[in-house]
């Protein structure tokens, strides 16, 4: 069984709420006009019409993805619905990297304050600046329910143990007590396995990506304008994965980290260039990779 004490003294439980505005409406009417024109049946025509061309909202829409996709997706695991494991040994990156962002999204929540009225008066010009005859009052909220849409905080929790329950200041008797004990064991030991898969898993998509880019480099696919180049960031990907996978291996999975260690000595100073020009270090390099790969399969 996995050793929850150890779980909860190695990492803590966080949630990152964002919310934000969605800059966007589904037209019926011109859905249902459209539908009338081309005889289509009812129903069948979406119309969506990205309200404002708002500088500050798009920058917004882009940070919220970057949040999710560059800070937790990299320093944090999966773990139930809404919520992350994070390494106690990244706590000090994820917030570093979590208030910076923070700081971006006030700083443009506030531009958006100050140029959203402009953005809604640009949305009433013909085009190719506004929104011409589908421009409709209606669809716009004010400026202080724009701002009010968009929050953002993050909270943490800690690991819980079924020895807590012998806290319980409640009486309950025992046979229930050892049931919830049993319960949450089995619950922790799931999520714990879950997070070596979701280790497992970045560290053999990472591993896939680089074979696929390095075996595909100036092949020109069917159909394809031109040849396919092995890109940068593919190895920038690995680079950021190796600095905090063995961190991530709160389990102390010593598979995993043999793998991470693999990566780190063989596969972490790989120049881009040299790649790209020699065949012979692109196979190298593959099957490297490939070997870690195959050392890693079925493992979960």
């Amino acid at each position: 069984m996995v050793n929850e004490i150890k779980m909860s003294e190695q990492a803590v439980l966080v949630t990152v709420k964002m919310t934000k505005f969605a800059n966007r409406i589904t037209d019926k009417v011109t859905a249902g006009e459209i539908s009338e024109q081309k005889k289509a049946r009812a129903g069948s025509t979406r119309v969506a019409v990205d309200l404002t061309d708002n500088a500050a909202i798009k920058a917004l829409q882009v940070l919220y993805g970057h949040i999710n996709n560059n800070i937790i997706k990299l320093y944090a695991l999966p773990w139930a619905k809404g919520v992350h494991l994070l390494p106690a040994k990244l706590i000090e990156d994820f917030e570093r990297d979590i208030n910076a962002a923070i700081a971006e999204w006030n700083d443009l929540v506030k531009q958006v304050e100050q140029t959203y009225a402009d953005s809604v008066e640009r949305a009433r010009q013909p085009a190719p600046v506004g929104l011409g005859k589908l421009f409709n009052e209606r669809w716009f909220p004010s400026v202080a329910e724009v701002v009010s849409k968009y929050s953002i905080d993050f909270e943490y929790a800690t690991l819980s143990s079924a020895d807590h329950l012998n806290d319980i200041r409640v009486t309950l008797p025992q046979g229930q007590i050892d049931k919830m004990k049993a319960d949450l064991e089995r619950n922790l030991e799931e999520a714990a396995k879950n997070t070596n898969i979701e280790v497992h898993k970045r560290i053999t998509s990472a591993l896939d990506s680089l074979i696929d880019g390095l075996k595909r480099h100036g092949t020109k696919a069917k159909g394809a304008k031109r040849a396919s180049k092995f890109t940068d960031n593919t190895v920038v990907k690995l680079n950021e994965l190796a600095d905090v996978a063995k961190k991530l291996n709160v389990t102390g999975d010593a598979r995993l980290d043999n793998a991470i260690n693999e990566i780190k000595k063989d596969l972490t100073d790989l120049r881009p260039d040299e790649l790209r020009e020699s065949k012979t270090k692109r196979k190298d390099v593959a099957k490297k990779a490939k070997k870690i790969v195959d050392d890693l399969d079925g493992l979960f």
